[in-house]
């Protein structure tokens, strides 16, 4: 990426926070306001959307209806309590996506994931395998780590820190299905960025 001015490093960083404190204060405490619930039709390859930590499914609001808009069938999943370990998260996606799977008659579907939310997905097809998964697309996640997580709260932040156990295991195992995983050298909370 070109490196940045200044004030072109300073409308980032201020944008990005200005972003964080609208989600949390705004979109995810009034998230049904924003995300009714998912709909589900006939579709062959729908998109299930995989927030990341601390968030909920409310998160993805905007991106939704973009997606929605272009022609995909989206679903979305909240991955709770918020700050477990990763791993006691993963039966919720696999009951997230055998649900998305009936409803739609799928055989398989499409993980988008945000952040920690592609640390769920891994963990996922490591457990289950990539019979019902297609594709995962990550963004922005921590796949080797994030110094922010060390002052993280939370069994998750502990796992996301570089060079966990957790993060090590993970790594041992090779991913079943394609994968991209998209981020940018300008991350305020994956440092440092190449993780």
């Amino acid at each position: 990426a070109p490196p940045l001015t200044a004030g072109q490093r300073l409308r980032m960083i201020v944008g990005e926070y200005l972003a964080f404190l609208l989600t949390f204060v705004v979109v995810l405490p009034f998230e049904r306001l924003w995300m009714p619930h998912d709909r589900l039709g006939p579709c062959p390859r729908p998109l299930v959307l995989v927030h990341g930590y601390g968030c909920s499914r409310g998160v993805w609001w905007w991106l939704r209806r973009r997606l929605e808009a272009a022609g995909h069938t989206v679903a979305s999943v909240s991955l709770a309590p918020p700050y477990t370990s990763i791993g006691k998260l993963v039966p919720q996606l696999a009951r997230r996506v055998e649900e998305v799977r009936r409803a739609t008659g799928a055989d398989k579907v499409v993980l988008v994931a945000h952040s920690m939310g592609g640390l769920v997905c891994r963990s996922y097809l490591a457990r289950y395998g990539s019979e019902s998964v297609e594709r995962l697309v990550t963004l922005a996640s921590p796949h080797g780590g994030s110094e922010l997580a060390r002052i993280g709260i939370g069994q998750n932040a502990r796992e996301m820190e570089p060079n966990s156990l957790w993060l090590r295991d993970l790594g041992q195992e090779p991913l079943p299905v394609p994968a991209v995983s998209i981020r940018t050298p300008h991350d305020n909370y994956v440092m440092p960025q190449d993780s």
